[in-house]
């Protein structure tokens, strides 16, 4: 009898742990796995991932309350691991406030991008912080043409 689990992002490390001894070579693709879980955890800033085409994505973070120098941006080429930060220093901010309800606390984000994946550019606009990604395939592994003789 086929017994049926449902799981949540907080079991992760349960399925990984069910599915590695009957794989070998994955060792990398389950550490990924791990990472994306941890940065599930908060959903702040909320973010959408815009497909454009085959080739070309968005990553747009709302980012109210934040200027582009308080931005961190690294791409971790060992993982090929997108990691956003954003960090404010308002400790200058000396106001009274009768209520508060822009978010303005700091932030890490991360994404796994798949290696052919690059980052072509950032842009910072009315609050939103866009990232431009493009999969650039490799020559080697595009479709060629076979000429029959």
């Amino acid at each position: 009898m086929t017994r049926v689990q449902r799981y949540a992002t907080g079991n992760m490390a349960d399925i990984l742990d069910n599915v590695r001894p009957f794989t070998v070579g994955f060792t990398r693709m389950f550490e990924s796995l791990a990472d994306v879980n941890d940065s599930v955890a908060s959903n702040y800033p909320p973010y959408n991932i815009v497909k454009c085409d085959d080739e070309n994505y968005i990553i747009e973070i709302a980012c109210a309350g934040f200027r582009k120098d308080e931005f961190e941006i690294q791409l971790l080429p060992d993982n090929n691991k997108l990691i956003v930060q954003g960090v404010q220093d308002r400790r200058e901010d000396k106001r009274d406030y009768f209520h508060k309800g822009i978010g303005s606390r700091n932030f890490t984000r991360s994404f796994l991008l798949e290696g052919d994946v690059k980052v072509t550019d950032c842009e910072f606009t009315d609050g939103m912080l866009n990232i431009f990604l493009k999969r650039i395939i490799p020559e080697d592994r595009k479709p060629k043409q076979i000429i029959v003789k």
